[in-house]
């Protein structure tokens, strides 16, 4: 039987990211994984990703966020400046 580690391992979404897109999509975990899966499967998708976490950001002004969105910027090639999060 698969679990919830395996399925976020399978997604190489760290739960950080993962939590983003529960909070912003008002998804379980599980579905946030599979959709965060999903979405790092598109050309377009790690670009979505970030924008939920600039989304989230721009909500709370959680500076984890803003680092989160530089990491996760730098690691998958979002080059989208006009939405990045001023921090």
């Amino acid at each position: 039987m698969l679990t919830a580690r395996d399925c976020l391992d399978f997604s190489d979404l760290d739960e950080a990211v993962i939590q983003v897109i529960c909070e912003h999509e008002h998804l379980s975990p599980m579905l946030a994984i599979e959709k965060g899966a999903f979405l790092m499967e598109q050309a377009w998708g790690a670009a979505a990703i970030d924008h939920m976490i600039v989304d989230q950001y721009e909500v709370t002004h959680d500076m984890a966020l803003y680092k989160l969105h530089m990491k996760f910027a730098r690691e998958h090639h979002c080059d989208d400046t006009d939405r990045e999060a001023k921090g």
